[in-house]
């Protein structure tokens, strides 16, 4: 465990937290964090949380959560989620969620949401959704719904919903 205060505008680390920061990057890192931060990756990591940023990322990290933020991807994680985040998505999770985010997904998940999103997809989760978004679909779930979305397919899911799209089909299940 290492104290750091702002050395030569790369990182400040205090209050126990662990740090390697290289490359240019910039890192705040708080109350027992652990970050590894590399090639120009922006982090602040708060509450006990494990984030590892590559190339270019940006990332805030609260709670405990467990972040991997890869190639320009933009990650705020909150509340013990889990998140792997590559390729220039974008995600917000919160309250426990597991997201797994590839190439350029964009992703918002809740209340301890599960998702899994590729290729350009854009998804919403809530309430426990469990969210499966390939190739350019794009997807709302809720209350506990559990959607698998293929092929540029659209869905709306609420209220336990269990929907499968495929080959750009549009659904909404209420």
């Amino acid at each position: 465990m290492t104290d750091f205060i702002e050395v030569e505008g790369l990182y400040t680390a205090l209050a126990g937290a662990n740090v390697t920061a290289r490359a240019g990057s910039k890192v705040t890192a708080r109350a027992g964090a652990k970050v590894t931060a590399w090639a120009g990756a922006y982090v602040v990591a708060l509450a006990g949380a494990n984030v590892t940023a590559w190339a270019g990322s940006y990332v805030t990290a609260w709670d405990g959560s467990e972040v991997t933020a890869w190639a320009g991807a933009t990650v705020y994680a909150r509340a013990g989620s889990d998140v792997s985040a590559r390729a220039g998505s974008k995600v917000v999770a919160l309250a426990g969620a597991k997201v797994v985010a590839l190439a350029g997904a964009n992703v918002t998940a809740l209340d301890g949401a599960n998702v899994t999103a590729r290729a350009g997809s854009d998804v919403s989760a809530l309430a426990g959704a469990t969210v499966v978004a390939r190739a350019g679909s794009d997807v709302v779930a809720r209350a506990g719904s559990y959607v698998t979305a293929w092929d540029g397919s659209e869905v709306i899911a609420w209220a336990g919903a269990y929907v499968v799209a495929w080959d750009g089909a549009t659904v909404t299940y209420r």
